[in-house]
């Protein structure tokens, strides 16, 4: 049967050429592998702006960082939009509905107790369990801060979109989305109305 496979897809390369087709075939196969497992673990540039991280001596970002990492999602937001055919120029509000959360380490300690008592023919038991939570702290260092796991961003209350071109209901449809899928949020948190000059 291998025979008859041969002679309806003959192999066009024989002794050293097979050796070396094969090798650069394989090769290959192998580096467009690579290229798919790179891109299954590899994220997705985002435009939401990183936590801010704590100072060196673990105290919370000044008030301002927060401030300016706001205003540069905006602008940001506000360069991609412009970029949608048809959308002109374009002016983005975004209101946060807070200014984030931290997750501290927490130890957790559980204690059960359990007693019988028998009086008689009547067996009565009771259980009692308790949990207790304590923050972990961060130690070796002149002041003890409790040792953070995760910073959450701030949660996106509503968008506001002004633009141009937002007076053709399908540019307005489409900054919508464009906002939504961003900002991870469902569009009816978002707004679009036609600016000055709009058509």
């Amino acid at each position: 049967m291998d025979r008859e496979a041969g002679r309806m897809f003959p192999w066009p390369f024989k002794g050293q050429q097979q050796r070396w087709a094969l090798a650069f075939a394989l090769l290959g196969l192998l580096g467009l592998g690579l290229l798919l497992l790179s891109s299954a673990f590899s994220h997705p540039p985002s435009l939401v702006p990183p936590a801010p991280s704590l100072g060196e001596k673990g105290a919370p970002p000044a008030e301002g960082s927060v401030l300016r990492a706001e205003e540069e999602m905006e602008k940001r937001l506000e360069r991609l939009l412009s970029s949608i055919q048809g959308a002109g120029s374009v002016t983005v509000m975004i209101t946060w509905e807070k200014s984030g959360e931290k997750v501290y380490a927490q130890d957790r300690q559980e204690s059960r107790q359990s007693q019988t008592e028998k009086d008689g023919e009547k067996t009565r038991t009771s259980s009692q369990e308790s949990q207790q939570w304590q923050t972990v702290f961060r130690q070796g260092t002149a002041n003890p801060s409790p040792l953070l796991v995760e910073e959450k961003g701030p949660l996106v209350r509503g968008v506001l979109v002004v633009a141009e071109g937002a007076g053709d209901p399908q540019v307005a449809a489409a900054l919508q989305r464009a906002v939504a899928i961003v900002l991870g949020i469902p569009t009816y948190q978002v707004a679009v109305f036609p600016g000055k000059g709009g058509r």
